[in-house]
């Protein structure tokens, strides 16, 4: 199966457990960062679904006051069915970059 995606990449950020980019489509998820705060280290969870079950693409931990950065190379990784990410850590963030399927 051919994949095309639209575009350049985009990314998101955010504090909070959320669904990237449009709702319910298919994407590439090209690399992930988290931050955490210096109080408290951070756990980011991101899984390939639109809720926080199913498929676990990656856990990526930092440890406080520090980041934690993972790249899938250009391509990325194709996630079927939608990406979400689950944040663990007070004052904790962060950014997914990725490409939806056309």
């Amino acid at each position: 199966m051919a994949i095309e995606f639209q575009g350049p990449t985009e990314f998101e950020s955010g504090t909070a457990d959320s669904e990237i980019g449009t709702a319910d489509k298919a994407k590439s998820v090209v690399s992930i960062t988290v931050n955490a705060d210096t109080g408290a280290a951070a756990t980011l969870t991101v899984y390939d679904n639109n809720a926080a079950s199913g498929t676990v693409l990656v856990i990526l931990d930092a440890l406080a006051g520090t980041a934690n950065h993972l790249f899938f190379g250009d391509q990325g990784v194709y996630c079927a069915n939608s990406v979400y990410a689950d944040i663990g850590g007070s004052s904790a963030n962060f950014t997914v970059t990725y490409r939806e399927d056309k």
